[in-house]
C-alpha cells in the first residue's frame, strides 16, 4: 500500500511544513490599514426616546415586564430588578 505523494502545485506550504518561527501572512498580505476619517463628516442622528424621563423608563420596564410574563419567562423578576 503505497501512497502517492499529493502534487503542491502552487500551494503555499502549511505551518507544519515550514520552520516554527515562520510568520503567517493575512488575506491582505502584511500590511496593516486603518480607517480614515478624512472624508465627509456624516451628521450623527440623535436619538429620538426620552432614555433619561422616569417616566418613560417604568413604561419600558412595564412592557418588558408584561412580554416576558407573556411570553413564559420562568425565572423571578421584578419592577425593581429592572430599574
Amino acid at each position: 500500500n503505497i501512497v502517492p505523494p499529493t502534487p503542491t502545485g502552487n500551494k503555499p506550504p502549511s505551518a507544519s511544513q515550514t520552520n516554527g518561527s515562520a510568520r503567517r501572512m493575512s488575506i491582505s498580505g502584511d500590511r496593516r490599514q486603518s480607517l480614515s476619517l478624512s472624508g465627509p463628516a456624516i451628521p450623527s442622528k440623535t436619538d429620538p426616546r426620552q432614555v433619561m424621563d422616569k417616566k418613560f423608563q417604568q413604561d419600558c420596564v412595564r412592557k418588558l415586564l408584561r412580554f416576558l410574563m407573556e411570553h413564559g419567562y420562568d425565572h423571578l423578576i421584578t419592577q425593581k430588578s429592572l430599574s
